[in-house]
Parts: C-alpha cells; structure tokens; sequence
C-alpha cells in the first residue's frame, strides 16, 4: 500500500512507479527514488538559458506585491541570478540548492531553526524526495511562493507522458492546485496565476506554469 505524502490518504496506481491520491488529486513517483545528478552541468543548461535574468525579474515583481522586505530563502537557487536580484532590490536573501557549484550566493540550510519573511520554490518542489522537511521550512515562512508545471487534463498514462514536464527521477512530484493548497495548509491562498507564461510560453495554447503565493 502506498501513502500519499501530501495529505497522507491513499495512492493508487496509475502507470509504473507513478501513483495518484483519490483525495488530494497528488500525482507522484513512489517511491521517490531520485536518478538525476544535480551538478555543474545541471546549472550550466540553465545558465544558458537567455531569458534567466527576465524571469527573475518576473519572479522579483510577483514577491514584492505581497512581501517588500525582509529575510528570504530561495529553496532550489539554481544559477543564483534571482538571489541576487533579490538582494541588490533590498532583501536579505539567500539561497540553497544540492547541486555543490558556488554561483557567488550566501547559502544557508532548510533545516535552520529560522523564521523567514519569504520562502521561494521556482521549479524546486517538485524535486524533493522528502516533503516533510519541505513543509517544516514552510512553517516557518510568512509569505510562500511556489511556481510549477501545471500537469495537464485529463491526468492519464497518455497524457503524462507525452508532457514535456514529466521526468522520471527527477521531477517526482506533480501538484494540481488541490494537492498543492492542501499541502501549504494552514496557509491561505493570496494569488494563483499564469505569469510565467509571459516568457516560459503557453502548452498548446493551455497554462504551462501555475504560480502561487500563500500567507499566514
């Protein structure tokens, strides 16, 4: 029997290794076993990517709308450019990430007993395999914000993996906005929407990138 790790029901089967909880919607690998090497060359695809440095100033806007200063961790940093954005727009942030390149970013662990301002995941939840050291660091967050791929309908075996989003072994989570309100909670939802979308491109004419913010 499987457990879903977002609301703790049952997962049943749906192809593979690939489980779906009846009651939260949580679509996820199970076991979580992670087969991407997160290193150099990880970063480097994204260091290439011309429109890094427009997306953190995307990202930089939507934060500032619900928090203007203060302490912010970017869970999954990356190339680091939006840490350091952050930091020159007047936040104390920081980053941490797995993937072992110094990218020029004060680092500082998940597992620090600290309160944050802001806690950021772009493109980052998806790739834990252990959730419940996620959801203590968003305890300890005022404001959160989560960008992901939006899984696309109807969630069958043909439709996922035909995504482009869907990686085995490497994204082993994938929140509908059910399972992902559900695993934020007590936070309440601030805003949901598709701005990534602006620079990351629509999916066949459908929403390619959800992003959410929650409050305490």
């Amino acid at each position: 029997m499987h457990i879903c790790p977002v609301c703790e029901s049952i997962a049943t089967s749906v192809f593979d290794d690939i489980y779906q909880c009846a009651r939260c919607g949580h679509l996820c690998q199970l076991p979580p076993a992670i087969s991407v090497t997160y290193n150099g060359n990880y970063v480097g695809q994204y260091r290439r990517m011309e429109t890094c440095a427009s997306m953190s100033y995307l990202r930089l806007g939507a934060v500032k709308a619900f928090c203007a200063a203060g302490t912010l961790l970017d869970v999954g940093y990356g190339s680091g450019d939006f840490v350091k954005l952050a930091l020159k727009a007047g936040y104390d942030a920081y980053g941490v990430d797995v993937h072992g390149v110094d990218c020029g970013v004060r680092e500082r662990s998940m597992l620090e007993r600290v309160r944050w301002d802001v806690v950021t995941f772009f493109d980052s939840l998806e790739h834990f395999a252990n959730l419940d050291m996620v959801k203590q660091l968003v305890e300890r967050a005022q404001t959160v914000v989560v960008s992901m791929p939006k899984v696309p309908d109807p969630r069958t075996a043909e439709t996922l993996k035909s995504w482009r989003h869907y990686k085995p072994g490497e994204h082993l989570h994938y929140f509908c906005y059910r399972s992902l309100d559900c695993f934020m909670r007590p936070k309440q939802l601030l805003s949901r929407s598709d701005l990534e979308d602006v620079i990351r491109g629509k999916r066949a004419g459908a929403q390619n990138i959800f992003t959410s913010i929650y409050g305490a």
